[in-house]
């Protein structure tokens, strides 16, 4: 972001601006989808009820920890990229 807002500096939006926007438009989808990404980590099988046909699983990663992370840092990087486009489309 430092080096895009150096191009900003100078007047130079292209194609920089487009590919902050393309960023940001990513991990705006990718946000709105970790729920399937969290059914992707591994699993472990923890129980079989063959007289419901239900299988169930654990997940083998502390997944709480690891998307609460994940969501601090999608949210401190859209809030850069946020101000970068806003910089950007004013010049």
């Amino acid at each position: 972001m430092q080096e895009i807002n150096r191009f900003f500096d100078e007047k130079k939006r292209y194609p920089q601006l487009a590919d902050v926007l393309s960023y940001y438009n990513n991990l705006l989808h990718f946000k709105s989808n970790k729920d399937y990404l969290k059914q992707q980590f591994p699993c472990r099988l923890t129980a079989i009820y063959l007289q419901q046909l239900n299988l169930l699983y654990q997940s083998v990663i502390k997944d709480d920890d690891l998307m609460t992370e994940l969501t601090e840092i999608i949210t401190y990087a859209l809030r850069k990229m946020k101000g970068t486009i806003e910089g950007g489309t004013a010049l």
